[in-house]
């Protein structure tokens, strides 16, 4: 069954939604985890690393990220096509030295099958992040420098078509709008950088990616809501121009 105006989605008695909103302590606690994530190894190894390809100096650099995603295998309990996914955004950092912080957009997208009784039988779901993201160079090799990368942000997921029709068994058909859905996500990964012609840098960097949803599914004659995380890892390739100041 699928309710009108429900938030998340519902296919074989199986759904996730948005539910309650977490937004001050999830912020919180991203940033929080972002800070030490970024500065505390900066701190505590700023003599350790040498110079690098892109020396100490400040900078300021913006860039185009594309890749794949792959979501979380427990996605398809709920009918989601896991499969891994195109992945396409962009970057702005700025920077002193080992150090950059920053703001990134990241766009995917995946499908979700409503079930036989839906029309249409399939949406797409299409992800957005907006998160901070922070970086350390950890070391450099020649004109390459390895470097430890954290971000949090929001994320949310819209459906497309987001207004279906669901026979309810009468015969009658029922309008279902497909709400979004917005969550805190956050996530760390390493990642290689080089400095190419001019003032033009490359990278390719793997992520780990987290963040939790509500969910509900028929257990026996029940509805079991909880609270459920999901995991998902990507890898991107990033070209950015680079300017120091």
């Amino acid at each position: 069954m699928i309710d009108s105006r429900r938030k998340g989605i519902q296919a074989r008695e199986q759904r996730i939604g948005s539910g309650r909103q977490r937004p001050a302590a999830a912020a919180a606690g991203a940033l929080a985890v972002l800070s030490l994530a970024v500065l505390a190894p900066a701190a505590a190894a700023s003599e350790l690393a040498p110079e690098g390809a892109l020396g100490r100096h400040r900078w300021v650099s913006l860039g185009v990220v594309s890749g794949w995603v792959k979501p979380d295998s427990k996605l398809a309990d709920y009918q989601w096509d896991t499969s891994p996914r195109w992945t396409l955004g962009g970057e702005a950092l700025g920077g002193l030295g080992r150090v950059a912080l920053g703001l990134r957009l990241l766009r995917s997208e995946t499908t979700q099958t409503l079930g036989a009784f839906a029309a249409p039988g399939e949406a797409s779901v299409r992800s957005t992040t907006w998160e901070l993201v922070g970086r350390v160079r950890l070391a450099s090799l020649g004109r390459m420098d390895v470097l430890a990368t954290a971000g949090g942000g929001l994320l949310h997921m819209g459906y497309a078509p987001d207004r279906i029709q669901v026979d309810a068994g009468t015969g009658a058909l029922i309008a279902v709008e497909l709400e979004p859905i917005d969550e805190w996500t956050a996530s760390a990964g390493l990642a290689v950088e080089r400095a190419l012609a001019g003032r033009w840098v490359a990278g390719l960097g793997v992520e780990h990616r987290v963040f939790s949803m509500d969910t509900a599914h028929r257990s026996g004659a029940e509805i079991v809501s909880a609270t459920e995380s999901f995991h998902g890892w990507s890898a991107r390739l990033g070209l950015a121009w680079r300017y120091g100041i």
